[in-house]
């Protein structure tokens, strides 16, 4: 069929294929192989992806059995699943990965959430594909005790995919030095690289950190403490083009709140900063006030939302849904929306370990398709089929062949039209 089309018309109607599908396609011929597996055409299929809306992915860890679910999930007012996602990796600790953060397909993992793994997986899970990072720089073997946060984002000016890990070493009066130690893994490259960070006097949140990715930049909860135990809370702001740092002021009435009532989350293009009501200070956490960044840079655009009280208490908000409703997992380790608009709560009828849920955008990509042989090497691999739920190879080559005849019939009629 390719032979009576010009490429420029293959490639374009190529591109507009699931996922799924182009991955079987690649069987068809080593010419199909090669185009669906090129930079160009991986990106091209990306741009139009983008245009459309997002999933929301879902992770969780499940009580009986326990086991780490992750799926897709529609964004309607049931958040139903839309599709299921088998996950082949194990903590060393039995217990759950933490989710860096989700971008244009690609998903990283950490294992860091119960000691010091130093596992890193950015993993493709709609091609079956991952890196498995190498070990930073900075380890507790040659460092001594040290925290870290991390943040995954995107290049967009090189199409290039990143890792930033920031570690604040203890020196020898068990106190953070500054300024941290930062390196940078780049898929480009597949290696750590030290970066400057001369310029960061701030230190973000242990242990409950959390990042939001936006407009090019990774951002986290920073803050400095004095001896009397006054704070002075801001935004700490990696971007992932030039990797320089910089810092974006919170609105006054947060910045001089307990760190560990803050969390930051991504809406859209929007930053969005969660204060939660008593959730380190030993009180029961029932409210939450919600702050967004209207325009992005513009600190005089800080808006307070408005405040979420909870039933049962809150253990976290995971983030917005894609038709406005915020996500929040209960004290009790259960998954709730919230209608701000009705004020109104509902049940999504999951539940899980605490603090093991992750709710955030998801979009198919090919990105990692074309990483095997290159600078990655073997860093990429492939999941293990026996890992995985898949249907029979038959059936694999039966729908491949039923595709390739709608494909078929669907350009035989736009041409004759």
């Amino acid at each position: 069929m390719s032979d009576y089309l010009p490429p420029t018309v293959l490639t374009d109607i190529l591109s507009r294929l699931e996922v799924k599908t182009l991955v079987r396609f690649r069987c068809v011929c080593k010419s199909w192989c090669s185009l669906i597996s090129s930079p160009n055409f991986i990106n091209k299929h990306l741009s139009l992806t983008l245009n459309n809306p997002p999933h929301l992915l879902l992770k969780y860890l499940s009580r009986s059995p326990k086991r780490e679910h992750y799926s897709l999930r529609l964004t309607n007012e049931s958040f139903d699943e839309f599709a299921q996602i088998q996950c082949p990796f194990k903590t060393a600790s039995g217990n759950f990965f933490r989710v860096i953060g989700s971008c244009n397909g690609l998903i990283c993992l950490s294992d860091e959430c119960f000691g010091f793994t130093y596992t890193i997986i950015i993993w493709n899970p709609a091609i079956k594909k991952y890196v498995s990072l190498p070990m930073p720089g900075v380890c507790f073997d040659s460092y001594g005790p040290y925290t870290f946060a991390l943040g995954f984002g995107s290049d967009p000016s090189k199409m290039d995919y990143k890792v930033v890990r920031i570690a604040y070493v203890f020196d020898a009066d068990h106190k953070y030095m500054l300024p941290p130690e930062v390196e940078v893994y780049a898929l480009s490259t597949g290696e750590w690289r030290t970066v400057s960070a001369h310029c960061v006097t701030c230190k973000i949140i242990e242990f409950f950190w959390s990042s939001a990715f936006v407009n090019g930049a990774v951002h986290w909860i920073a803050y400095n403490g004095d001896e009397e135990g006054e704070f002075s809370n801001r935004i700490l702001v990696f971007d992932m083009g030039n990797e320089l740092f910089r810092e974006i002021e919170l609105p006054n009435q947060l910045v001089h709140d307990y760190p560990l009532d803050l969390a930051i989350s991504a809406c859209g293009d929007s930053i969005v900063v969660f204060l939660y009501r008593g959730r380190m200070t030993g009180q029961f956490c029932d409210g939450c006030t919600v702050w967004v960044m209207e325009e992005y840079g513009n600190v005089g655009s800080w808006s307070k939302r408005f405040f979420v009280e909870l039933d049962g208490g809150i253990s976290n908000v995971l983030g917005f849904g894609n038709s406005g409703e915020l996500l929040l997992e209960k004290c009790i380790g259960s998954l709730v929306s919230y209608q701000p608009e009705r004020d109104g709560f509902k049940s999504l009828g999951i539940s899980g370990f605490k603090d093991s849920f992750y709710v955030g955008n998801y979009v198919e990509s090919l990105l990692l398709m074309d990483a095997k042989g290159g600078v990655l090497g073997d860093q990429v691999k492939s999941v293990d089929a026996a890992n995985s739920e898949d249907e029979p190879e038959l059936s694999k080559l039966e729908q491949m062949f039923e595709e390739l005849n709608i494909l078929r019939r669907w350009v035989a009629h736009m041409i004759f039209a």
